[in-house]
């Protein structure tokens, strides 16, 4: 189905109104959060001679490979005017520089499709604009750039950041981060709390199982993200990722839902 093919009763694309519709930012931000959890596609590393069955701890410390591209297949499912909205699209990772202790990812969304009540559309080209982000030693957020980067996107940028430890951590070790807020950008002061539940096999891999809990610590809506991120402990790449949101900023709009994330 095609957008002008909708019901008047649905949302439309901006490609056809010439109007934009709130759920068309939606995607672009829901895109757009993700790319601090991409980050860990080509960062933390164990040494490639062990394996899950053998090692208890990783240093997950990053490194990264200029020229590195990692796909995810990306699932986003939240509601939009009281319908369920449900969002599909390969997510393409590419390490731009991985110079010292920062690297550079660029991030591009392709072959969206936008499912709103039963009725599927492709979703507009420019969802796919060309996102930008920094990420320092430990893993904060340095710098986001893109057309779509706004505070909302900052936000979730950060409650979604993978801060890693300070020291070698395995199954049943926990540790925390804060980041400061910053009122030029607009984003609060964030809590997050990591703990290795385990080790799990998915996909034939053995994987360290990482549950996160994030959230604002200021501000007068705070928003949480809650999630768990599977890590291959040979090579620190992320595999896999499911989390939940609550009430958090899109589109100037406070919304909840669900994101996922599979290395393809």
């Amino acid at each position: 189905m095609q957008f002008q093919d909708l019901a008047e009763s649905n949302p439309k694309s901006s490609e056809t109104s010439g109007k934009r519709y709130p759920y068309e930012d939606t995607m672009k931000t829901a895109w757009m959060l993700t790319a601090s959890l991409l980050a860990l596609g080509a960062t933390a590393q164990m040494n490639p001679e062990q394996t899950a069955s053998t090692v208890t701890k990783s240093p997950l410390k990053r490194i990264a490979t200029t020229g590195q591209v990692t796909t995810y297949s990306m699932v986003v499912e939240t509601e939009f005017g009281g319908s369920p909205l449900r969002y599909t699209a390969d997510l393409v990772e590419t390490v731009k520089e991985a110079a010292g202790s920062t690297i550079v990812v660029s991030s591009e969304q392709k072959n969206g499709v936008v499912v709103i009540g039963g009725n599927e559309m492709p979703a507009p080209g420019e969802i796919g604009a060309l996102t930008t982000m920094t990420v320092g030693p430990d893993g904060r957020v340095a710098a986001l750039e893109g057309e779509m980067v706004d505070a909302s996107v900052r936000r979730m940028a950060n409650l979604q950041a993978f801060v890693y430890p300070s020291e070698a951590v395995g199954p049943g070790d926990k540790w925390e981060a804060k980041i400061d807020a910053n009122g030029e950008q607009g984003t609060e002061a964030v809590e997050i709390g990591y703990e290795v539940t385990g080790v799990e096999t998915v996909d034939g891999a053995l994987l360290f199982k990482v549950k996160v809990e994030a959230r604002e610590a200021s501000g007068s809506d705070p928003a949480q993200m809650s999630g768990t991120v599977w890590i291959h402990p040979a090579t620190g790449q992320m595999h896999k990722y499911e989390g939940e949101w609550k009430d958090v900023p899109i589109a100037g709009q406070i919304i909840s839902g669900k994101v996922s994330l599979v290395k393809k």
